[in-house]
């Protein structure tokens, strides 16, 4: 309603602000660069991107290109991110979940991926691969291959963590009851535990 204020003030004193009004100075003028498939603020930096930051950059640009990551040495783009307030609660870090940046489970209720980044998690719908998959077939075919177990999401090609511990489908269905317990909980006032 502010908005909608503004403007009629504004052409209320149309005439006044034009006599008030002062030309740009084209020496202290600045221009946008133009944002091309290649350019490298279309890649995720997992390691040092916050949750806010990668949500901006969805925000701003996935109208005119898709997000870049890798999965191991595949290069992916990545689409339909889940609004951050629909993932405010997975930020409760758990014992279950891998605090490496680029680490990623599916979560079947949620119908998403999420990914590790610096300070939380990002939760991914489609992530296209040579065609668009949904998160349920990403996870079928990539996250579920026992080959792929420790491949992370990167900015670099071939990251893989041999000793660092992702979890099993099991470990992900009893952190998925862990997280909706801690919801309930949370949302009913009653104290962890």
């Amino acid at each position: 309603m502010e908005g909608a204020n503004l403007i009629v003030e504004t052409l209320r004193d149309l005439q006044h602000l034009e006599d008030v009004e002062v030309d740009q100075d084209d020496e202290s003028a600045t221009y946008a660069p133009k944002i091309h498939s290649t350019d490298v603020r279309l890649w995720i930096d997992w390691n040092n991107e916050t949750c806010k930051q990668i949500d901006r950059k969805f925000r701003a640009l996935q109208d005119l290109h898709d997000i870049k990551s890798y999965f191991g040495d595949l290069k992916v783009r990545l689409r339909n991110p889940v609004p951050m307030q629909d993932l405010w609660w997975y930020t409760l870090r758990d014992k279950y979940m891998a605090s490496r940046p680029g680490s990623a489970v599916y979560i079947k209720s949620k119908g998403c991926v999420i990914i590790q980044c610096k300070d939380g998690l990002v939760g991914i719908r489609d992530v296209v691969v040579k065609k668009p998959l949904t998160a349920i077939s990403f996870h079928n075919g990539y996250l579920s291959k026992p080959e792929l177990k420790y491949t992370r999401f990167s900015n670099t090609k071939l990251v893989e963590e041999k000793a660092l511990q992702i979890p099993n489908r099991q470990d992900c269905v009893a952190m998925e009851k862990h997280w909706h317990l801690q919801l309930m909980r949370l949302s009913s006032g009653l104290p962890d535990g």
